[in-house]
């Protein structure tokens, strides 16, 4: 059974860029069931440093960009064809006790084997299990909004991506069949007033700021869960944390740990043992779990006020650097072997004291 408060279609803040680790697992989930979501595809991104473009990257693997109003409607589609009870304007309000039930809005209470929470970075589910699990000071806000594509007044076939723009974060502008998307994104304690930050880069890259509302949500960024779940409660993406700490991007990996949570419901039901559901799937999850402690690493390099200038040197320098960090992205390469190349051929680019400390920790671990 699955379980929404919301009724689909129905929007989401979302960038909407579908990277091809996301791509290779909704491929293997689902089939080619997904694939009519895609409004635009690109082969290319292009990156800018404050105003400065520093690096364009094309001819690469493709980018597909959806809404999220029909790529998650596809996904429920999906769902309830191959047998799932969907039950949508559905709220979970919390877990019993005995973590054997979930009870409804209504009041209604809906007894299960199993529960895995899939309900946001804000997470009923995770508060109800886990309360004081997440570091709430990890939490990012996303900000964005949606408008005409010739309201940008200049041709946008690749995603954009603005370092510089916000503290620990990035602005993006993410071009779709008609619209584009255009936002900002960064961790909550490190900037003050968020919404006037985008509306600047709204300035910057528009021209001019829309009279409209600017929506925001929180994003969870490096404060991930290294044991997501408790007994026979799993919790998947968001509200496991499982957003990839540098690009913020959650929906391969909602995907993929839902995946793992699959495995581990499985097993702990072969061995007619529910309450073993949880250490199987942090067993399942510990490449995840490793990949993000790296890119919390990582990310100094490319947020921290000290070295993000000499960052953007390198990759307006060096367009292998670019299409090595897409690699990442794509899931064909790791934060390791980046490191490895940084060592190789640009360590003269960053201050050696940050570099040895990096090389050390990765060496370390």
């Amino acid at each position: 059974m699955l379980l929404d408060k919301a009724h689909f279609p129905r929007d989401k803040l979302c960038g909407g860029l579908i990277s091809e680790r996301s791509a290779k697992l909704l491929d293997r989930i689902f089939g080619d069931a997904i694939a009519p979501s895609y409004e635009h595809v690109s082969n290319g991104a292009r990156i800018f440093y404050g105003a400065e473009p520093i690096a364009h990257v094309k001819d690469y693997k493709p980018m597909r960009l959806t809404m999220r109003r029909t790529f998650d409607a596809a996904l429920l589609k999906s769902a309830h064809a191959s047998g799932v009870d969907v039950r949508e304007g559905c709220t979970v309000t919390s877990i019993a006790t005995d973590r054997q039930a979930v009870k409804l809005e209504t009041g209604e209470m809906l007894q299960a084997d199993f529960i895995v929470g899939a309900d946001g970075a804000a997470s009923r589910v995770r508060k109800s299990v886990l309360p004081a699990a997440m570091d709430k000071h990890g939490f990012a806000t996303g900000i964005e909004i949606e408008i005409p594509r010739d309201a940008l007044h200049r041709d946008c076939p690749d995603p954009e991506i603005y370092l510089g723009c916000v503290r620990w974060g990035y602005g993006w502008i993410f071009p779709k069949r008609e619209t584009v998307m255009v936002g900002v994104a960064g961790l909550a304690r490190e900037n003050g007033d968020l919404r006037g930050a985008c509306r600047a880069f709204l300035l910057k890259v528009l021209g001019f700021v829309p009279n409209e509302t600017l929506p925001g949500c929180p994003i969870p960024f490096g404060n991930h869960l290294k044991e997501p779940g408790v007994g026979n409660v799993l919790l998947v993406g968001d509200a496991a944390g499982f957003a990839e700490p540098i690009t913020g991007e959650g929906i391969a990996f909602a995907l993929q740990s839902a995946s793992y949570a699959a495995q581990a419901i499985i097993e702990a039901r072969e061995s007619a043992r529910p309450e073993l559901a949880a250490e199987r799937y942090f067993s399942h999850c510990r490449p995840l779990v490793q990949l993000f402690d790296d890119a919390c690493l990582f990310r100094y390099l490319t947020f921290s006020q000290a070295t993000q200038r000499h960052f953007a040197k390198l990759l307006q320098s060096s367009g292998s650097a670019t299409k090595r960090y897409l690699e990442i992205v794509a899931a064909d390469s790791d934060y390791r072997a980046f490191l490895r190349y940084l060592a190789k051929t640009a360590i003269t680019r960053f201050p050696r004291t940050v570099v040895t400390l990096m090389r050390d920790r990765f060496h370390g671990t």
